[in-house]
């Protein structure tokens, strides 16, 4: 299994557009094959930080789903947020 955990950091004044953005994006991955979970977070901390933990059954499934097509229709939206930091890990099985 791959795990992929994306913090989103919201511009000024832009929250409730930016998450009404990133609950689509994950609606829209539901139906991708391979897809398991998706959990998205509000940073306590730090409010403007949003975070998403998404589990795949496998790498090669997530990487048909983020083609480079659909990373560059995502980039051509217009911008809600300062920056996006995305990193996958992958799941160890439990004991």
């Amino acid at each position: 299994m791959l795990t992929v955990i994306a913090h989103h950091f919201i511009l000024p004044g832009k929250m409730d557009e930016a998450k009404k953005r990133i609950v689509t994006f994950g609606q829209e991955m539901r139906s991708a094959r391979g897809f398991i979970s998706r959990q998205t977070v509000v940073s306590q901390k730090d409010p403007p930080r949003v975070t998403s933990v998404t589990t795949w059954r496998t790498k090669e499934e997530y990487e048909a789903y983020n083609t480079p097509e659909r990373q560059a229709a995502r980039r051509a939206l217009p911008p809600l947020y300062v920056k996006v930091e995305s990193e996958t890990f992958e799941v160890l099985p439990e004991l």
